[in-house]
C-alpha cells in the first residue's frame, strides 16, 4: 500500500508537470510550496522566485505580488526595491489591495532607487483603502493629517482613521484618540478620545505603542469628570462586545 508521502510526491510530480507545461495556477502553487517548504518539497526561495516569475510574466496577479515581496525582502533574489516596486505596480494595476498598499509604502518612504512621491503614495493608498484595507486607511489618514501628497484635511484624516480603527488597527485607534483630544484649537470629543486610546492601550500588538496609548489615555483621564470616565469605559466595553460579535 502506498504511503501518504508517496501519494503527496505523486501530486507534486503532477503539479510540476503542469507547471512546466505552462499552467499558470500550477506555477504559483509550486512557488508557494517551495517558498514555505511544505510537504515533500524543501524550502527553496530561489526555486520559489523562479516559479513566481514565470507566472508573473504571464500576468498572474498573486504571482506578481509574491515576487515583489521576495525582491523587497531579498529572498531567493537579490534585494531590489525598484524591482519590487515594478512587480507591486503590475499587481496593483490589476486591483490587488495589498500590492497597492505596498507600492504606496515604497513611494512614501522612498529609497536609493525609488524616488519619494507622497502624491502617488496617497493615490495608491486611496485605492487600497477604498477596498477596505485597514493599513492603507491608516496611512492615508496620516497623509491627510500631515498634508503630504494631499491637501491637509483633518476631517478626512479622522474619517480614514476611524475606518481603520473600527477594523482594530491600534495605530489608527491611537491617532484617532489624539485627533479627538480637545485642545485650544478644537473642541474635540474627550469621551471618544479616551475610548480609542483605551482600546489602543489594551489591544495593540507592540508593547511600546500600547504603553504610549496608555500614557496618553491616563493623561486625558485627569481632565475628565468621573461621569465622563465611566461613559468612556462603557463605550470601550461596548466596542469590544460589538467587535467580538462581528469576528465570530
Amino acid at each position: 500500500m502506498a504511503s501518504a508521502s508517496d501519494a503527496e510526491a505523486r501530486q507534486v510530480a503532477d503539479l510540476r508537470r503542469r507547471a512546466t507545461e505552462g499552467h499558470v495556477g500550477a506555477q504559483v502553487i509550486l512557488g508557494t510550496l517551495y517558498e514555505s517548504g511544505q510537504g515533500v518539497l524543501p524550502e527553496d526561495p530561489v526555486e520559489a522566485a523562479s516559479w513566481y516569475r514565470r507566472a508573473a510574466e504571464r500576468g498572474h496577479r498573486d504571482a506578481q505580488l509574491n515576487l515583489a515581496m521576495m525582491y523587497l525582502d531579498g529572498r531567493g533574489v537579490a534585494r531590489d526595491v525598484a524591482e519590487a516596486a515594478t512587480w507591486y505596480r503590475r499587481s496593483a494595476e490589476q486591483g490587488d489591495s495589498v500590492a497597492q498598499f505596498s507600492l504606496g509604502s515604497i513611494l512614501e518612504a522612498g529609497a536609493d532607487t525609488v524616488a519619494k512621491d507622497d502624491a502617488h503614495a496617497a493615490a495608491w493608498y486611496q485605492k487600497a483603502a477604498t477596498q477596505g484595507l485597514a493599513s492603507a486607511q491608516y496611512r492615508l489618514g496620516v497623509l491627510y493629517a500631515e498634508g503630504r501628497g494631499v491637501a491637509r484635511d483633518l476631517g478626512q484624516a479622522g474619517a480614514w482613521y476611524r475606518r481603520a480603527a473600527d477594523q482594530d488597527d491600534s495605530d489608527a485607534q491611537t491617532s484617532l484618540g489624539i485627533l479627538l483630544t480637545p485642545s485650544e484649537h478644537a473642541p474635540g470629543d474627550i469621551i471618544e478620545a479616551h475610548k480609542w486610546l483605551n482600546l489602543a492601550a489594551s489591544r495593540g500588538t507592540h508593547a511600546a505603542r500600547r504603553a504610549r496609548a496608555a500614557t496618553l489615555r491616563d493623561a486625558l483621564a485627569t481632565r475628565m469628570t468621573p461621569e465622563e470616565r465611566v461613559e468612556a469605559q462603557r463605550r470601550s466595553i461596548e466596542w469590544h462586545d460589538t467587535e467580538g460579535v462581528q469576528r465570530r
